[in-house]
């Protein structure tokens, strides 16, 4: 069923269909949804991933819509993301900081940059830096 129901998601073109599957009680067809938004990659479907940003407590949405963003190139994502760089939680972080080093916007230098030496996340600061081309390694 679920099978199914992905399969469906990944056929939508209409950004606000695709939202409501992002409110879904299964991961898998929450993380098809975002994947999808991804896909289709308009203005409203940025808008719903960085509302997913701000509000989802789920580890692996919070991956999964910071890679999603990143490789979007999204930069109206970049407060949500930084916000992100915190997490307690180090593969939301790391994820965050990865996309934030996709997103070619030199604003996140600094945030970066004060991570840098940070157990757990400093490595991709410093990936994410070097992409930005302003490594002072």
């Amino acid at each position: 069923e679920d099978y199914n129901l992905s399969k469906e998601i990944s056929k939508l073109t209409n950004p606000r269909e695709v939202e409501k599957y992002t409110y879904s009680e299964k991961w898998i067809i929450r993380q098809e949804a975002i994947k999808r938004l991804g896909e289709i990659g308009d203005d409203k479907s940025v808008e719903r991933l960085i509302k997913i940003l701000k509000t989802s407590e789920d580890k692996y949405d919070l991956i999964y819509t910071n890679s999603t963003l990143g490789k979007l190139k999204a930069k109206s994502a970049v407060p949500a993301l930084l916000k992100h760089i915190n997490s307690k939680k180090v593969d939301v972080a790391c994820s965050a900081i990865y996309a934030l080093g996709e997103i070619d916007d030199k604003s996140v230098i600094p945030h970066l940059e004060r991570k840098m030496n940070s157990g757990g996340v400093g490595d991709y600061c410093k990936s994410a830096l070097k992409k930005l081309n302003k490594s002072r390694l």
